[in-house]
């Protein structure tokens, strides 16, 4: 039985990932368990200030890994070096339950690569040795092609001993490089007690995303979607809540200005209390993407939860929602369907609030630390089990590497099937 574990994590008020950890670990507490949360960022992310003061924490990037006294090791896996940078070495000797809330690790892998190597591995030597001989071509694809091609995602999901992920959308190859049991479990948030929808208004609509404004949100295609209509060009504001850079926002109220639109409204980054205060005037959530990057999106889940009608692009862990509670949009050219669905919503605001209702219920219910802790627990476990052998299987791997042996020699053959014939049949735990 798991009793201790050790929790590696971001521990930072800036992190979606932070938050997520200390909702999971409180449930984790209240049926009886130890937990002991390990700061996993490198320097730059160490220097934000704690979730809490109140936690007792430790970094991973300044303990001895043998202080870990516990029956089972947990790591957040994301794409962003600040906060997970003390991860890979620590993953390389030691198995992990890996939670990868993002299947695209690109921008980790090429941080990490340049960051802690001391330039002995460049990210295309990195890549090339996770997918096979890249030459001298540069690291980066277009997004697209990245995303399919070079995720990096095979990175880091040999070296764990289970995994856990958020969606669908990347359980298939996680289970063809993960040497252990993959569970798909919805993404747990705790409430953000957003205040209700605002009374609709004949003469204003307004429609927001939540989050980091990154190429993939898709942002034009709302600009696009709004100039298609005169009734929305003239009632829709667009606002976008979160990060952006001012290459972005500049791009985006160029194109804004182009199509005759408003300019959208930036925020930056805000405080919770904050964004509560922006959400009380908004009639309309966007969760948009192209490519799917992450496995789980905590922004769909405050969306949701909001109560408000939420349009989603129509594939990866958006399309995981029931289609009666959200509104889908083509993937990669939404703005033909976000024009359709923000049309539909002022024409029916009662239906389009009933919607919102519909899905604050769902999220509430199947995004919640119960449900999540319910799958958690056994793949935990499981992970455990298996982690000796894992190690083990590793540790031979990195000898049979060093004897140099070229990948169609018939003795590195013979002694790759043995080392994979060490793992046995995992059971595929599915979702729930």
């Amino acid at each position: 039985m798991i009793s201790k574990i050790a929790w590696m994590t971001p521990w930072n008020g800036r992190s979606a990932i932070a938050n997520f950890s200390a909702h999971i670990v409180r449930e984790l507490r209240e049926r009886g368990c130890r937990v002991q949360i390990v700061r996993t960022e490198s320097a730059e992310g160490l220097a934000l200030a704690p979730l809490d003061d109140i936690e007792p924490v430790l970094s991973l990037a300044h303990i001895a890994p043998e202080s870990l006294a516990c029956d089972a090791l947990v790591a957040n896996i994301g794409n962003y070096f600040p906060y997970h940078g003390a991860l890979p070495g620590f993953m390389d000797e030691h198995p992990v339950l890996g939670i990868f809330h993002d299947g695209f690790l690109a921008d980790f892998a090429a941080a990490w690569a340049d960051g802690t190597n001391g330039g002995n591995i460049t990210p295309t030597q990195l890549a090339s040795a996770v997918y096979g001989d890249l030459g001298p071509g540069p690291y980066w694809l277009p997004l697209v092609k990245m995303a399919e091609e070079r995720s990096m995602l095979e990175w880091l999901s040999p070296m764990v001993s289970g995994a856990v992920v958020h969606s669908n959308s990347w359980a298939a190859r996680l289970r063809e490089s993960c040497p252990g049991d993959v569970l798909v479990r919805p993404l747990a948030m705790p409430d953000d007690n957003m205040p209700p929808p605002p009374e609709p208004r004949d003469d204003r609509l307004v429609v927001a995303s939540i989050g980091y404004v990154n190429p993939n949100r898709q942002a034009e295609q709302v600009l696009y979607a709004l100039a298609s209509h005169g009734e929305l060009r003239r009632r829709c504001e667009f606002r976008l809540i979160g990060p952006v850079t001012s290459e972005t926002r500049v791009a985006l109220e160029s194109l804004a200005l182009d199509l005759g639109l408003r300019r959208p409204s930036f925020t930056g980054w805000v405080e919770d209390a904050e964004l509560r205060r922006l959400m009380a005037t908004v009639d309309v959530l966007c969760c948009l993407r192209y490519p799917i990057l992450e496995t789980g999106s905590a922004s769909l889940i405050t969306a949701m939860r909001s109560a408000r009608p939420v349009l989603v692009s129509d594939h990866g862990g958006y399309a995981d929602v029931p289609g009666d509670l959200v509104y889908r949009c083509s993937p990669g050219a939404e703005a033909l369907d976000v024009a359709k669905h923000l049309l539909a919503i002022m024409n029916d605001r009662a239906a389009a609030a009933a919607r919102g209702v519909r899905a604050r219920s769902y999220s509430l219910d199947v995004n919640s630390a119960r449900h999540y802790v319910d799958g958690l627990l056994p793949a935990l476990a499981r992970a455990a089990a298996a982690a000796p052998m894992v190690r083990s299987a590793r540790n031979l791997g990195k000898q049979i590497g060093g004897l140099g042996l070229p990948a169609d020699n018939e003795t590195a053959r013979r002694l790759e099937s043995q080392l994979s014939a060490m793992f046995g049949e995992y059971p595929e735990s599915g979702d729930a």
